[in-house]
């Protein structure tokens, strides 16, 4: 496997593990009946907007030339970063949400 498509594989498994741990979040928070709350799908359409670009990224990787692919590679790394703050930002967001339903 070479390095190109093992960042490619890399990339799309921790997507994948997000958008799983995404989902468990979603449904902790309907759960809490917190999840129609405005800054709560806030947080959810912004992580899933970032989420879609980390996606977008990783397609025009894999479609792209071995020149454009180390400079798509670094604007990936971009997008990455942005994608884990807010998912962080989010996850943070959706547990006391989760956690102040409980309490009703």
């Amino acid at each position: 496997m070479t390095e190109r498509e093992s960042q490619q594989a890399k990339l799309s498994a921790r997507i994948e593990e997000l958008n799983t741990e995404l989902d468990k979040l979603e449904a902790e928070l309907r759960e809490s009946g917190r999840a129609t709350e405005p800054a709560q799908q806030e947080h959810i359409r912004s992580v899933r907007e970032k989420a879609r670009e980390v996606n977008e990224a990783l397609i025009n990787l894999q479609n792209s030339d071995e020149e454009s692919w180390q400079n798509l590679k670094k604007d990936a790394g971009g997008i990455w970063g942005e994608f884990k703050k807010n998912f962080s930002k989010a996850r943070s967001e959706f547990k006391r949400g989760y956690k102040e339903g409980m309490k009703d």
